[in-house]
């Protein structure tokens, strides 16, 4: 057997090659500076701290688009034409909504979110309507109270019953539901706008405030719309993230004083992420960085793993180091000098891995990337310059030669090498047997943000909506299909006939709830006008007499008509109303209701939709093709990277199978679980392929150096798992409780990804320390065999 002469092992006192000569000059450097280093630190600190209080923290639907995408030009087009189609809406239920004590709960809600709600529009609820679509009468208040009689009351209700437009629509046919609606004027600019918080949140805050608020025996009100919605979902998922995040600190604490357990490297490991993190987010705060509150643990959770891990490497070297010599500087260059290289390749990949996501056309995903990239470069770097310091901190001692349980695991793992080469066969045969078994999994995703599966119902916010999507009358999720016809278009009762029928074709779609548009206006004046039942309401056939309703309507109350049609009469709208959301159903939605525009509604010129609710259903599609380019992009420059690594295509080859089975294993966990792909848990696989791949350079730099070195597979592969198996084994235990923490959380989403993401990176811990090894011997790379 040929043996090559082994390669030289810096040991920090000077049998070193150019560049680690290079990196002991340079770390000596830092060591002969520790007070400016730490200096450094503390103005870092107090320069980016303040920027955390301008951090920007949004949950607005339209935060999510780039600002040249076409779903956001359509919403500002609606804004233009129907100014704004967000409303709060309160849902109130109790035993008879016509009861006095119902009838004055809804007066007082409607007057109050009138006159409390910063741009409040126009109220619409059963006692806050007139006109020709009203009742026909009024009923009469005092100081909040009810002043007509019961018999009066009585003959209002059957009033009401006997109006088509309003039963079903402000109320339930049983009476037992009633439905409150607050239409709000535009938003304005930023510019103009003067309040402390954005107007979305300040609707919403005072819309919440006024329904709590009003507190009636028997009636049960329940607020919705987007900006209540968007209201409590900010306040109640940044207590979930105050809770997750101080239970990360307080796992990183633990796993910081059981791994290391001594005061220096508990304190250096705790800085590196508190430097890391409090820069990069301080740094982002003063560049008014904006971000989704359901984002921001992932780059916090992964730069505590991450800093951990780094830590742990280099502490590895320096324990070894220090026991065998006792001069404590000369461990740390030792230990810096060995895992300087491969800590940087890491960073490297997992860096190029996150950076991926910037090409998916979502805000937040793209800050998940740029943002943890940032924190792993920055952990990189005060792994090298801040850690080395608190480790070179105390006195020098004598050698030791005393043995403990690291010692234990480090045979264990020896023991474990042999069993590795004696068995290869039947453990690649598993692997390629549950490689298969993903796949299958993989096959059987599916791309869809159902409301209910993704944030779950243990947020109160997430419990109301299901209430309000199971009730007759109410929702939460609406959309509006906008209708362009040629000017004067809708003076033409034949285009409006084509509106009705496109309004009956949509309302059988699956999930509509109900539909509301200009025809059915036309169509309920028609049976008011000649006392007709509301089922026998009809379009008129005469251009004259529907130019007169429209006419009568507009005098009656011109803001209404503007909310179903332009002053040019050629542009019109139907309310789509949802019984619940699901982004997968809806995109078939909107795909039938454009093939229903040309069949029913062949005379428009063009159409479009808008509304939160279709804005999120599109992000089906970007999730598809950001997901795709995400990890196909993240393979590519990995690969890449590790041949520029190994400066070896067959290494390259060899780190990028095995790290490629997490990701498969996480698809097929979801595929198998039915979970669906959706902005949160599509985050985990370029995640998990970068951050696997870290164990693989560590493994496959010592097992080269270390096979070259002995010229033997088995006594390489003993010693490389003796000197960094328990680091890789101790990183991947840390990466895993990082990411599990997130399963506390009382998203679902958030949940789930911490779930498989602890299961993928214990797939990746799996194949590396079981495959990757039998790969190198397969491939037959290193010159321990002859024939290589």
């Amino acid at each position: 057997m040929n043996r090559r002469a082994p390669l030289p092992h810096g040991n920090g006192r000077g049998d070193v090659t150019d560049r680690q000569s290079f990196l002991c000059a340079f770390f000596r450097g830092i060591l002969a500076r520790k007070a400016a280093v730490i200096i450094a630190a503390v103005l870092l600190v107090a320069v980016s701290a303040p920027g955390l209080l301008r951090l920007d923290i949004t949950v607005n639907i339209e935060d999510f688009f780039l600002e040249d995408d076409p779903v956001l030009r359509n919403q500002q087009e609606f804004r233009r034409l129907f100014h704004n189609n967000d409303f709060v809406g309160v849902l109130v239920e109790s035993d008879d909504v016509f009861s006095r004590v119902s009838l004055e709960a809804i007066r007082a809600v409607g007057d109050r979110l009138q006159k409390d709600v910063p741009l409040a529009k126009e109220v619409v609820s059963p006692v806050h309507i007139s006109g020709p679509f009203g009742p026909g009468m009024a009923l009469r208040f005092k100081d909040g109270r009810l002043v007509d009689t019961d018999a009066t009351i009585r003959y209002y209700k059957q009033r009401c019953n006997d109006s088509g437009f309003l039963k079903g629509v402000l109320f339930s046919p049983d009476n037992r539901q009633a439905w409150i609606r607050l239409g709000l004027h535009p938003y304005p600019s930023a510019d103009k706008w003067k309040g402390e918080v954005k107007p979305l949140f300040a609707v919403g805050r005072a819309a919440y405030d006024v329904v709590r608020s009003v507190r009636v025996d028997n009636v049960r009100l329940t607020a919705t719309g987007v900006p209540v919605y968007a209201y409590r979902k900010e306040a109640e998922m940044m207590g979930d993230l105050a809770r997750i995040l101080a239970l990360g600190a307080a796992v990183a604490l633990l796993l910081t004083i059981l791994i290391f357990r001594n005061i220096r490297g508990v304190a250096g490991a705790l800085g590196i992420l508190g430097l890391s993190v409090i820069t990069v987010f301080g740094m982002e705060g003063w560049a008014g960085a904006s971000m989704d509150s359901a984002f921001i643990a992932v780059p916090v959770l992964l730069a505590m793993g991450v800093s951990i891990g780094y830590s742990v490497h280099i502490n590895r070297f320096f324990r070894l180091r220090f026991q065998q010599t006792g001069d404590r500087a000369g461990s740390v260059v030792y230990a810096l000098e060995k895992s300087a290289r491969p800590i940087l390749f890491t960073a490297f990949t997992t860096v190029a891995a996150l950076l991926s996501f910037v090409f998916v056309e979502i805000k937040p995903i793209r800050w998940v990337g740029i943002t943890s990239a940032l924190c792993i470069i920055s952990v990189y770097l005060c792994s090298m310059l801040f850690f080395p310091v608190f480790l070179a901190s105390g006195p020098d001692r004598e050698p030791s030669t005393e043995k403990g349980n690291r010692d234990l695991f480090e045979k264990t793992l020896r023991l474990f090498s042999l069993w590795l080469s004696r068995y290869s066969a039947p453990i690649m045969i598993v692997f390629v047997a549950l490689t298969a078994v993903a796949l299958a999994g993989v096959s059987r995703l599916k791309v869809d943000f159902d409301a209910e599966k993704m944030m779950g119902t243990e947020l109160p916010h997430m419990k109301d909506q299901a209430r309000i999507g199971e009730s007759e009358i109410a929702s939460g999720e609406a959309m509006d299909l906008v209708l362009v016809f040629p000017r004067g278009g809708l003076e033409d009762p034949g285009n409006v006939r084509m509106v009705e029928k496109l309004e009956k074709a949509i309302d059988g779609l699956p999930l509509v709830k109900r539909t509301t548009s200009l025809a059915g206006m036309v169509r309920n004046m028609d049976s008011l006008m000649y006392g007709k039942p509301a089922a026998q309401g009809a379009i008129t056939g005469d251009r004259q007499m529907l130019g007169w309703m429209i006419a009568m309507a507009e005098k009656f109350d011109p803001d209404f008509l503007g909310q179903w049609m332009t002053g040019s009469r050629s542009t019109t709208r139907i309310l789509i109303e949802l019984s619940d959301f699901s982004s997968l159903a809806i995109e078939r939605n909107i795909n039938r209701i454009g093939e229903l525009v040309a069949e029913h509604a062949p005379t428009a010129t063009g159409h479009f939709f808008s509304g939160s609710t279709y804005q999120m259903a599109m992000m089906n599609q970007y999730v598809t093709r950001g997901l795709l380019r995400s990890v196909g992009t993240a393979f590519v420059i990995i690969c890449v990277l590790m041949v520029l690594v190994f400066r070896c295509v067959r290494l390259g080859i060899i780190a990028m199978i095995p790290n490629i089975f997490p990701v498969l294993i996480v698809g097929g966990i979801m595929g198998y679980c039915d979970i669906p792909l959706e902005f949160v848990t599509m985050t985990v696989a370029p995640m998990i392929m970068g951050l696997a791949v870290d164990d693989t350079i560590h493994l496959l730099s010592h097992l080269r150096s270390d096979i070259e070195e002995s010229g033997d597979f088995t006594r390489g592969l003993s010693h490389t798992f003796s000197v960094v198996g328990s680091a890789v084994t101790e990183t991947s235990i840390i990466l895993c409780l990082s990411f599990i923490v997130l399963a506390f959380s009382r998203v679902a989403s958030i949940a789930t990804m911490g779930i498989i993401a602890s299961a993928g990176i214990l797939a990746a811990y799996l194949s590396d320390i079981f495959v990757t090894p039998i790969l190198m011997k397969k491939m037959k790379y290193a010159s321990w065999d002859s024939t290589a």
